[in-house]
């Protein structure tokens, strides 16, 4: 346990042996993909400071000044429902890397824990993991409310899975996932993108492949051109790489050939996990 503040979910720990055994069973080339994906969050959210104090001078006469700190707590709220380890990952690493006192992974009693979430959550060094009843998520949301702290509560999934059961803490700010049920795959050719390390890495998500995709088990195969692609309302978009910069202006989050070990959450900034205060002198 990190902090006293998480005491009351202290009984509902995964234990450790869990987390070795899921590792074991993984495939190869999807714990790749996690160290991969690993590796690109920490260099998108590089270690914070403890603190941070600026003081800008603005050439109309005044100064601003900004006073920052990292959260007490960050509580990653988990469905019952399938969960993608590569999303999980692109909410986790940032809130650890944030310097945030406590990050918890935190997921309701009687869901089934995916070998691969729980396998990503071990190469992330990830400790605090809880599979937490209602009445423990309860006593937990009281406790938090009285430390006073500055928290968060991320909710990943759609919709009422989100969190199911575990409503989170009154007393902390709240980051709701953006919409990520709907995937497309733009493929020129058969071996442009790993269709079935897609199924699996995302299996809270519809994914349907256009152009001269690979028939793959848990993706929809359609043949199309590149204007009936962009046609779609995707959520997230996989395309080669000179078609990266059009895919962008028609979907709000967009991957090039090998975007497949990556996830990134739109509008999620270092900014989300920080405590801040703003000030103005004029004159």
């Amino acid at each position: 346990m990190n902090y006293e503040i998480l005491t009351p979910l202290e009984r509902c720990a995964l234990p450790d042996g869990v987390f070795a055994a899921a590792y074991d069973v993984v495939d190869e080339a999807d714990k790749a993909a996690f160290k991969r994906c690993i590796a690109a969050q920490y260099a998108l959210f590089p270690p914070a400071e403890s603190a941070r104090f600026e003081v800008v001078e603005r050439r109309a006469g005044f100064a601003t000044f900004r006073a920052a700190w990292p959260l007490d707590w960050v509580c990653i709220l988990l469905p019952a429902t399938p969960v993608s380890p590569l999303k999980l990952l692109a909410a986790l690493l940032p809130a650890r890397t944030s310097g945030a006192r406590a990050v918890a992974v935190v997921r309701p009693e009687h869901a089934v824990w995916e070998d691969g979430v729980l396998a990503a959550l071990e190469l992330a060094g990830q400790e605090d993991v809880f599979a937490a009843s209602p009445a423990v998520w309860k006593r937990q949301c009281a406790t938090l409310g009285k430390a006073g702290g500055a928290g968060l509560s991320m909710l990943l999934g759609t919709g009422n899975d989100a969190g199911e059961g575990l409503e989170p803490p009154s007393g902390g700010r709240l980051w709701l996932a953006p919409a990520s049920r709907s995937l497309g795959v733009f493929c020129e050719n058969k071996e442009a993108f790993d269709l079935a390390s897609l199924a699996r890495l995302h299996p809270d998500s519809t994914i349907t492949a256009f152009g001269t995709p690979k028939r793959t088990k848990g993706v929809t195969c359609r043949a199309g051109s590149w204007e009936d692609f962009v046609g779609r309302d995707f959520d997230a978009a996989y395309v080669p790489a000179e078609l990266l910069e059009e895919a962008l202006s028609r979907f709000s989050l967009a991957f090039g050939t090998g975007g497949e070990a990556h996830w990134l959450w739109p509008g999620l900034t270092a900014a989300t996990f920080t405590h801040s205060r703003l000030g103005l002198k004029d004159g």
